[in-house]
């Protein structure tokens, strides 16, 4: 049963989670398999497989969704539409060859109608590493095992400031 199901676009965009160490951040986070499932689903391409395999997702618990994929990027908001915005969903806009900046799939993921929420957590490896930590944030809220995972990370992420003080 996935607690988090990544879709990427196209099976390019598996390099922006090969750049990100997606295993080792799942790992570290506790969320590697089974409790986290990476397809590739095209909005495009697969838009007949896609509602079907969601919908066979949340009924299985999962509880955050995030939609890696770049140009028109509109598979965070079918994730979004096809779940009834029942759980987070978040995108990542991926630079590709036309638009190095992610401009226009950011554009697609951040213009969603009110009520279908879509959280855009960065864009590129930054953005599909922020897009876990969240959705981590969020499980971590009911699994224990997660928060505990979670706090670890944060601790080696972020050492302790240095206080240098002379009296």
């Amino acid at each position: 049963m996935p607690l988090l199901c990544i879709i990427f676009g196209s099976r390019s965009d598996i390099k922006f989670a090969q750049e990100a160490k997606l295993k080792d951040l799942l790992q570290a986070l506790r969320l590697n398999k089974p409790a986290c499932e990476i397809s590739i689903l095209s909005a495009h391409r697969h838009n007949g497989q896609l509602p079907g395999y969601l919908l066979d997702k949340l009924s299985q618990g999962a509880l955050v969704f995030i939609g890696a994929a770049g140009m028109a990027a509109h598979l965070p908001g079918i994730i979004a539409a096809c779940t009834s915005a029942l759980v987070p969903v978040f995108g990542v806009p991926l630079p590709c060859s036309e638009f190095p900046n992610a401009e226009d799939a950011m554009l697609s993921m951040v213009r969603m109608p009110s009520g279908t929420p879509v959280m855009v957590a960065g864009v590129g490896k930054s953005g599909l590493v922020n897009a876990v930590v969240a959705a981590a944030q969020i499980i971590a809220l009911t699994h224990e095992e997660v928060r505990e995972a979670l706090l670890e990370y944060r601790r080696t992420k972020t050492p302790p400031p240095e206080i240098d003080i002379e009296v």
